[in-house]
């Protein structure tokens, strides 16, 4: 018997502070205490307390009491200091974490342990790696809802996108309309009438011409009943052919390119015939009054302003304007012009830059400019100019005089009138 308590002893010294095997060896140690000597002795105790009974049970406890894997203590966590050439995996190292419990080394070590740390006043641990996948589920749902979340706006956005929007030509076609409409504002006397398509009549109306002054064109419009046309691809395909060859020859301006493009036209609302005529007619007037500039000293004239004058291309409202600002005050005229692109070159010219500085000007250049608009403000309605704007011809100022499109018009009305 004392062999056996000696052994337990010695196991029970090879264990850090078990609770339960201590509280097993102090009852063996006592039972060892209490052996008598005598078998008389031994009877009796038997008989009286029941301890003979137990012996051969204590016996057998011994080799039964299960040797904890590790000590019920919770086991200090891994140092974080590895060696120089590893590294750390966040996912290993939260599954080896104090909070997690070893592995049992045999099947029911993981039952008993549990068992002890109750009974102990403890608590079952889960493995780190449950809660672990838990966490990365709870993530994972996260990020589906997230996703799904997102992708429901983006449903409908493309669902909403999923129209056809403006192809690149009909992109173009729009900013040539809005060019043309900046145009016709800026270059075409205030009353003319003009004929367009409706998207055009839209962009001029959208910037500031009177629904009065449009003639809005369909399949069965007559286009000579406006003034000026402005020919759009939807024009063209109304009227074909006829729109270049019958009712508008002259081209005031072109603005765009390709199947954008779009021309400003004047109409020949007597019909082409009578239009060339009274074109022909117009120039001869103006060479006559362009050549009657040329002698005057009060007028100094670059040569090449003198070669227009001299061919009758200058609109006539624009040489009577300079002949009535001459016998003010003296002038230098440096160019004539038109604003356009493409421009027929029988069109007249309506805009004249007299030079506000020089040895034909006395005046500072800003009493100069107030003292020539003021004797332009006094003229008649027909006869005033269109604006006049302070401009930069190259490195030198000028005073530009601008009538509006279109010229003959007035031709055409004088010569109908004279005919009648």
């Amino acid at each position: 018997m004392r062999a056996v308590v000696e052994a337990a002893r010695a196991e029970t010294s090879d264990q850090e502070q078990d609770p339960v095997t201590e509280r097993l060896a102090r009852i063996t140690a006592a039972t060892a205490n209490a052996e008598p000597s005598s078998p008389a002795a031994s009877h009796t105790t038997q008989r009286g307390h029941g301890a003979r009974r137990k012996r051969p049970a204590e016996r057998a406890l011994f080799p039964t009491v299960p040797k904890p894997a590790t000590p019920l203590e919770p086991t200090a966590a891994p140092s974080r200091l590895t060696a120089p050439n590893q590294a750390v995996d966040p996912v290993l190292e939260a599954a080896t974490s104090s909070s997690a419990v070893r592995t049992p080394s045999r099947p029911g070590a993981r039952r008993s342990r549990d068992r002890i740390s109750v009974a102990a006043g403890g608590r079952v641990r889960r493995p780190a790696l449950v809660r672990l996948g838990r966490a990365r589920a709870t993530a994972a749902l996260v990020l589906v809802l997230a996703a799904v979340g997102a992708a429901i706006p983006l449903s409908l956005h493309l669902g909403i996108q999923a129209r056809p929007g403006p192809t690149g030509l009909q992109r173009q076609q729009a900013a040539t309309r809005t060019a043309a409409a900046v145009w016709v504002t800026r270059y075409v006397t205030p009353g003319t009438t003009i004929g367009c398509d409706p998207l055009m009549c839209a962009g001029l109306k959208a910037h500031g011409l009177p629904s009065g002054d449009m003639r809005v064109l369909g399949p069965t419009s007559n286009p000579l009943a406006a003034q000026l046309i402005i020919v759009t691809s939807a024009v063209r395909d109304l009227f074909g052919s006829y729109v270049d060859t019958g009712a508008a020859p002259l081209v005031l301006t072109s603005i765009g390119a390709g199947k954008a493009k779009i021309t400003i036209r004047v109409v020949a609302q007597q019909g082409r015939a009578q239009y060339l005529r009274d074109l022909a007619a117009g120039q001869l007037e103006r060479k006559s009054t362009g050549s009657a500039l040329l002698g005057n000293s009060r007028i100094v004239i670059s040569a090449a302003a003198s070669r227009d004058t001299t061919e009758g291309l200058v609109d006539n409202r624009l040489l009577l304007a300079i002949v009535v600002v001459a016998a003010a005050q003296p002038i230098d005229i440096v160019n004539f012009g038109n604003v356009a692109v493409d421009a027929s070159s029988a069109i007249p010219l309506r805009y004249a830059d007299l030079a506000v500085t020089g040895t034909a000007v006395r005046l500072s250049a800003d009493a100069y400019v107030a003292a020539l608009r003021k004797i332009l403000s006094a003229l008649g309605p027909g006869e005033r100019p269109m604006r006049t704007t302070v401009e930069l011809d190259g490195h030198q100022r000028v005073l530009r005089i601008q009538y509006g499109a279109p010229t003959e018009q007035v031709q055409q009305s004088s010569s109908t009138s004279a005919n009648g």
